[in-house]
């Protein structure tokens, strides 16, 4: 709480997800939102909030095998390790594949999390 309140004297973007209005556990979010935090129900309210596109509104570019590959896995939102559960390549080549997206300007890193553009 001391960090999100701080965020938002700074001017800082704070999101909080609600709880159940009873639940004494729900009260730190509730005051955030009191306080000026953006309602956040979905990953598509942050995306929407930080002006990017829905990730599921992005169009397939031509990409090489393994790109197109990391590219179809991030229909969602996915952490490095995530990708390389399901990705099924090499960890080098997966790293590449995230690199060589990033610098064509296909997807980004946020916190530790690799989204469409």
């Amino acid at each position: 709480m001391i960090t999100a309140t701080h965020a938002l004297e700074c001017g800082r973007t704070v999101f909080a997800v609600p709880g159940r209005a009873t639940d004494p556990l729900a009260s730190g979010p509730h005051r955030l939102l009191r306080e000026g935090a953006v309602l956040t129900e979905s990953a598509g309210d942050i995306l929407q909030e930080l002006g990017w596109k829905d990730a599921g509104t992005a169009s397939a570019p031509e990409l090489p095998p393994e790109q197109t590959r990391v590219w179809d896995l991030l229909a969602e939102p996915a952490t490095l390790d995530d990708l390389s559960a399901q990705a099924g390549l090499p960890y080098e080549q997966l790293q590449m594949a995230l690199m060589l997206l990033q610098l064509g300007g296909h997807i980004d890193d946020v916190g530790g999390r690799y989204l469409r553009r």
